[in-house]
């Protein structure tokens, strides 16, 4: 059997000189072929646009040797893509989405072709069109979360175009829309969020403590764009993923996110001292409810491939923040707890009816750790690439209002207990003197206790 995969990225990155992703996805790919080797894989991809293939390093793409890359323009449509695919005569189809910044939209264009390709009666796998649309918007996804039962914040949406009806509209003296939305924004529990309803990650983010401030905000010259003002959920931040195709999905334990005493939206200059942990099992979290809900939302939006949630815990309830249809940053991670598990198998396995081993016992799971550092220089990243204990490491980038960092995540695992993997934590601050944050160390210790 024939199996295409696909990804789609309007943005590129040309000529990267440094690798910044460990292990190399030429290994990876190479991995999942050797997972399957009674079928053929071919991956078609935008050259320079996604964190599925390596770095250019100033030249030749690191390539597989037993997976074929066809590489495709940003510039491509849906349709030029649809006919490369084709072309290859697939016997199966399956969209692989990522990230992009600074909108988060790839998702979008893979949805499309892997309808066009279904049209032509070939087999394709990835999240319909209403599901990349209805999780794409932040006021949808809001919407579409609580239509289906999910608990989610309380918020609103502001059409700005109408927030400033009286600019564009002549003989208006009072602006209804405008004291509704500033009306509704007053009765809400605060602390709020204000954001971009289709920005990527942070980007745009304001906060407001008193009812004052949010309407500052909103009726700012600055405010130009679509927003929404969200109730600012407080309680323990939490990370997890569902995977699978066709009505059948396995669901992640979460990954707890901490910060310590700092709450997300203090800046970024906080970012190393904030770790994800995992996986947290403790029934005390309710965590058969919480793998349960996510299934359901997997067959109510009939995902196809994997897609990544941010959730928080309070009061005995979870609340889903955000659904990013795609692999994410934390994708590696998860995949960590399974016994080191390749995520490229992880997502091939909605193929082939889900995975052929059970991944619900948490006895058989692994302890994790996704922590940051600065940027390192080429020897030293390779160096810490040569612990046993690093499973990955990749660039990432924190943004927060106009404020942004680049650093590189570290993951590390393969940990019967939480203790094992704080003591490696721990030898990895005194090999590398100044690279671990102490509040990291600190963090993750906290995390260790609170999470048994």
């Amino acid at each position: 059997m024939k199996i295409v995969f696909y990804n789609t990225s309007s943005s590129v990155m040309e000529n990267r000189k440094l690798s910044l992703l460990y292990p190399q996805r030429a290994e990876l790919w190479d991995g999942l072929a050797a997972h399957y080797p009674e079928h053929e894989i071919c991956f078609v991809a935008t050259k320079g646009g996604d964190i599925l293939m390596d770095a250019d390093n100033g030249g030749e793409l690191p390539r597989p040797k037993n997976v074929q890359y066809i590489l495709t323009e940003a510039t491509d449509s849906a349709d030029q893509i649809v006919d490369i695919i084709v072309d290859q005569k697939p016997d199966v189809v399956m969209g692989i989405s990522t990230g992009n910044y600074p909108i988060d939209w790839n998702f979008i264009k893979d949805a499309v072709i892997a309808e066009e390709l279904q049209e032509k009666g070939i087999r394709t796998i990835a999240h319909p069109v209403s599901t990349a649309m209805a999780f794409y918007d932040k006021w949808r996804s809001s919407m579409a979360l609580r239509y289906y039962g999910f608990k989610v914040a309380g918020s609103i949406f502001v059409h700005n175009e109408q927030f400033w009806a009286e600019k564009t509209v002549g003989n208006i003296k009072c602006n209804i829309y405008k004291e509704y939305i500033l009306y509704r924004v007053s009765q809400f529990n605060y602390p709020v969020i204000i954001k971009e309803t289709v920005s990527a990650g942070s980007i745009g983010i304001q906060t407001a403590d008193t009812f004052e401030e949010a309407a500052a905000i909103l009726t700012s010259e600055n405010n130009k764009s679509d927003v929404i003002v969200e109730e600012l959920i407080r309680g323990e931040d939490f990370s997890a993923e569902v995977y699978g195709a066709d009505g059948v999905y396995h669901a992640s334990y979460p990954i707890r996110l901490y910060m310590g005493d700092s709450t997300p939206f203090t800046g970024v200059s906080d970012s190393f001292q904030r770790v994800k942990f995992g996986p947290v099992t403790s029934e005390k979290y309710h965590v058969k409810e919480l793998r349960e809900m996510l299934l359901k939302m997997a067959k109510d939006y009939q995902f196809g491939g994997g897609a990544n949630l941010d959730l928080m815990y309070k009061d005995g309830d979870w609340y889903v923040i955000e659904v990013n249809p795609r692999f994410s940053g934390l994708t590696n991670t998860v995949a960590v707890t399974m016994d080191n598990r390749n995520p490229l198998i992880t997502y091939a396995e909605g193929i082939f009816g889900g995975p052929k081993e059970d991944l619900s016992d948490p006895a058989k799971l692994k302890y994790v750790l996704n922590f940051e550092i600065c940027k390192v220089d080429e020897e030293t990243y390779k160096k810490i690439g040569e612990r046993e204990s690093v499973k990955h490491m990749f660039l990432s980038v924190s943004q927060y209002g106009e404020r942004r960092s680049e650093h590189f995540e570290v993951v590390i695992g393969g940990f019967a207990t939480g203790e094992e993997l704080l003591a490696e934590l721990k030898s990895i601050a005194e090999d590398f003197p100044g690279l671990v944050s102490e509040n990291a160390i600190k963090n993750t210790a906290y995390l260790v206790e609170q999470c048994k």
